[in-house]
């Protein structure tokens, strides 16, 4: 389920913008997972999840490998998040820094065996908390 004040925007380089308000809780769900954020307004935390798709994970026949999150915060690198090796249902969380009228713009990378071979699933997005 996803709430947003308003349907995406696309930035100059073409990534979608969802514009999220606070205390109101974000929540996408793709072909590759189910991205979710949360930011309390007024707050200086954003916490995220993501779960790999069952069809993804249907595929997975071994440990995930996750790079670390990624992300700038108005428009400043924040550090790289803690990377993981764990089971392929695994809920992936952190935390952004983030006040209200900023906007996050994150990426992450995970890689896995299917069968003989190494796959690879990358996900980002790009969110403005508005109050």
């Amino acid at each position: 389920m996803s709430r947003f004040t308003n349907s995406p925007q696309l930035d100059a380089q073409g990534t979608k913008l969802f514009k999220l308000k606070c205390s109101t809780p974000f929540g996408q769900i793709d072909s590759k997972g189910h991205m979710q954020i949360q930011h309390k307004c007024g707050g200086k935390k954003a916490p995220w999840g993501f779960r790999i798709s069952s069809g993804i994970q249907k595929r997975i026949t071994g440990k995930v490998k996750e790079r670390g999150m990624e992300s700038t915060v108005a428009g400043k690198r924040q550090g790289r998040q803690a990377k993981h090796t764990v089971d392929k249902n695994y809920q992936f969380h952190g935390t952004f820094s983030a006040k209200d009228n900023q906007t996050i713009q994150y990426s992450d990378k995970f890689t896995f065996p299917v069968g003989f071979n190494i796959g690879t699933l990358k996900i980002g997005g790009k969110v403005r908390f508005t109050n």
